[in-house]
């Protein structure tokens, strides 16, 4: 009686153990990856174009600055994004942007795009030297960027 006993105090311990160390595991917060830096994006309709990313935590906000040829001259597109990473994930919305270049010039005016619904969603590599997905600037998120470092 008394074995049973000790047998069922055991079981019970190990069962509290068990749970103990399943939920500091599971509660245990994942690294978060650096993505601050600068990043050359391929894949976009303008280029060469570069995003520089700060971080703070798992929120993300960069500055995108990339050219375009029009009428054979250039044009310089920025952009300012804001986002977040969660786990191997990286979103990023365009929140401003403008074009550089003399006022009412078509080549300015027409890179207005980028004010409309750009959305990045991607996955980091593992070894953190890439992020690749999708963007959106249609309405059709059909094209596939990639950011490498």
């Amino acid at each position: 009686m008394l074995l049973n006993r000790q047998l069922c105090i055991l079981a019970v311990a190990l069962t509290t153990w068990r749970a103990q160390a399943a939920a500091q595991t599971d509660s245990a917060p994942h690294a978060v990856p650096d993505l601050a830096g600068r990043w050359q994006i391929t894949g976009l309709l303008i280029s060469p174009t570069y995003l520089t990313i700060r971080q703070t935590g798992t929120q993300l906000r960069g500055e995108l600055a990339g050219h375009r040829r029009c009428l054979n001259r250039n044009v310089k597109v920025v952009a300012t994004l804001e986002g977040e990473v969660d786990g191997h994930v990286v979103t990023l919305r365009v929140t401003d942007a403008h074009t550089e270049g003399d006022f009412l010039d078509p080549c300015v005016e027409h890179a207005v795009f980028l004010r409309s619904a750009l959305d990045f969603e991607g996955q980091i590599s593992p070894d953190g030297k890439k992020i690749v997905g999708p963007y959106d600037h249609s309405g059709i998120p059909s094209h596939t960027w990639t950011l490498s470092r």
